[in-house]
């Protein structure tokens, strides 16, 4: 399977992840979270926040089982440039949550770690209106 192929698979592998950590099901190793990322991953959030690595971290205990019954939606997801070591892609994803329903269309820069998998290095996310 290519590099774009894997970074292709990982958006909705890291979004399985992150929907069985907010529902609280699975294990409760921040680890298997965090082996996701870049240690120089950031994020620039729909709120036009930045956070890093290290933020989310600290902050990843605290998402646990705070979502329960949330359901995440990928798609339309996309290869906007690919070289040696690095690719930059966009999806979309829906959140179901309480009944609510929210849109988001996200651009990822993945880097290739190769038998390691693909790792989010920068995330930026933007609400759909």
């Amino acid at each position: 399977m290519s590099f774009t192929d894997r970074a292709l698979a990982e958006i909705d592998g890291l979004h399985r992840v992150l929907q069985r950590w907010f529902r609280a099901e699975g294990e409760r190793d921040p680890a298997l979270v965090l082996a996701h990322f870049d240690p120089g991953y950031t994020m620039i959030t729909t709120a036009g926040t930045l956070l890093t690595l290290d933020v989310f971290r600290a902050a990843l205990p605290g998402f646990w089982g705070s979502r329960p019954g949330l359901v995440m939606e990928i798609g339309r997801e996309t290869v906007i440039h690919a070289s040696p070591g690095s690719a930059v892609l966009t999806y979309t994803e829906r959140q179901h949550l309480n009944g609510a329903v929210t849109d988001r269309f996200s651009t990822v820069l993945m880097l290739d770690r190769g038998e390691a998998g693909p790792a989010w290095r920068h995330l930026q996310e933007t609400m759909i209106a």
